[in-house]
């Protein structure tokens, strides 16, 4: 009848207009899962990039702190007359940094200042503190680091470099009821014996070494360390130090890292500190 067909006509027309707005949804849909795709990618990607600037930021301003305070307090209980500076080892062919080491009055018992019977202080050890590329190094960080020179002969390209702090009683045992046994200060030469490299991180080898009684890394991934005596005229117990590390993780997006001299770069940070010992 004519009612009949004209009853199916609406109903496909409505079926037509519900196929229509399913369809139009489905598009509107994807085309919002798409644009909240890329939303959420775009923010993953800026979060991976803070997290690698302040992440690379972080572990290089941590290194720096922890050698100086490694450092300082050592320093603050020698003598200015009692120490002695050299360069460090040449791992890559250029020096590594400057080492620096001292006489300590220090028990190693105690961690008590010993006193002669006069009141001055009874030398018990000499400590060395040195920067050194370490043995093993492409299995230990993933990168093989060539060696170049800066404008001082410092080498510039590997900020793998670990500071290394060793205790030596050199010559005859130091023993604290005899004065006649206090430690002297080692030469240069005789330094030069103990700049040896750690296998990785690891310093097990070095206690082997005449004399050391103690070894540690006191920070890693460095990347320069200076060390001056009385530099400016006007100061004349000043002990001068500079240390660098490099914002690995941040640095090696943009740089080839082993490849590149980084001693200026915008990745680069140091840390100047000066020590005035606490004995003339």
């Amino acid at each position: 009848t004519v009612e009949g067909h004209e009853l199916t006509a609406r109903k496909r027309g409505g079926d037509l207009k519900r196929r229509g707005g399913t369809l139009l949804e489905l598009v509107v849909s994807f085309s919002l899962f798409s644009l909240i795709g890329i939303a959420l990618t775009l923010a993953f990607v800026m979060a991976a990039d803070v997290w690698r600037n302040v992440s690379g930021s972080t572990d290089s301003s941590l290194n720096l702190r922890k050698a100086r305070a490694v450092m300082m307090p050592d320093l603050k209980r020698t003598s200015f007359n009692a120490i002695g500076t050299s360069p460090g080892p040449s791992s890559l062919g250029a020096m590594d940094g400057d080492a620096i080491w001292f006489l300590s009055p220090v028990g190693p018992a105690t961690g008590l200042a010993v006193r002669k019977a006069d009141g001055t202080l009874f030398w018990q050890r000499n400590i060395l503190y040195y920067l050194t590329v370490p043995d093993n190094h492409s299995a230990t960080f993933g990168v093989n680091c060539s060696g170049s020179a800066d404008a001082d002969g410092y080498e510039q390209n590997c900020p793998h470099k670990v500071l290394v702090r060793k205790v030596i009683d050199g010559g005859v045992a130091t023993v604290t009821t005899d004065e006649a046994s206090e430690e002297e200060l080692l030469t240069a030469s005789d330094i030069s014996a103990y700049l040896t490299r750690p296998a990785g991180f690891n310093t097990s080898t070095m206690n082997a070494e005449a004399g050391v009684t103690d070894v540690r890394l006191a920070a890693t991934s460095l990347l320069t360390l200076r060390a001056r005596l009385a530099p400016d005229a006007r100061w004349q117990r000043e002990v001068s130090l500079r240390l660098a590390a490099v914002k690995i993780k941040t640095a090696e997006r943009e740089l080839s890292i082993g490849d590149t001299p980084l001693s200026q770069t915008r990745f680069t940070r140091s840390l100047d500190f000066s020590v005035f010992p606490g004995q003339p």
